[in-house]
């Protein structure tokens, strides 16, 4: 794999936590980042959907786990570190994957209850997700966390 900046990235033995990886692009990184040799921890709110592809992965010898939580709350953050952590003893990659947008809604038909989950989920979930990881990445001197573009 690539970085953005054309490095190399080496996979083989890495552990990753990506969020919002029960389907789409989640599903998608989390399957080509387990299929590089990567021990992945799938996270996502929607329990049934995330189970389905954990097991799936698993069916096709993937070591993966799963951590079903609300990315935007700071307890379901720090239990998706500590299970990733327990498991294998360290994280190596943050993927911010989760995200919501785009509810079939003008600007002008919008309530602020649904403006306020699309910031609670799209930035405070990557906020508090940094926050919690970025420490343990410091102490073992390494890890990454993709800037992606969606």
């Amino acid at each position: 794999m690539t970085t953005e900046n054309g490095r190399q990235l080496a996979l083989d033995g890495k552990v990753a936590i990506v969020t919002g990886a029960a389907r789409g692009i989640g599903r998608a990184i989390a399957g080509l980042l387990a299929r590089s040799g990567v021990s992945v921890l799938l996270q996502d709110i929607d329990g049934k959907t995330l189970q389905k592809t954990c097991d799936r992965l698993q069916k096709q010898g993937r070591d993966v786990l799963q951590s079903q939580g609300d990315i935007s709350r700071a307890t379901d953050v720090q239990s998706m570190i500590n299970r990733t952590i327990a498991a294998w003893g360290r994280v190596d990659i943050l993927v911010n994957n989760a995200g919501i947008g785009g509810v079939g809604k003008s600007l002008l038909e919008l309530e602020i209850e649904e403006w306020q989950r699309m910031i609670d989920v799209d930035l405070t979930g990557v906020f508090l997700s940094c926050q919690a990881i970025l420490p343990h990445m410091i102490e073992q001197k390494h890890g990454y966390v993709p800037i992606t573009g969606h």
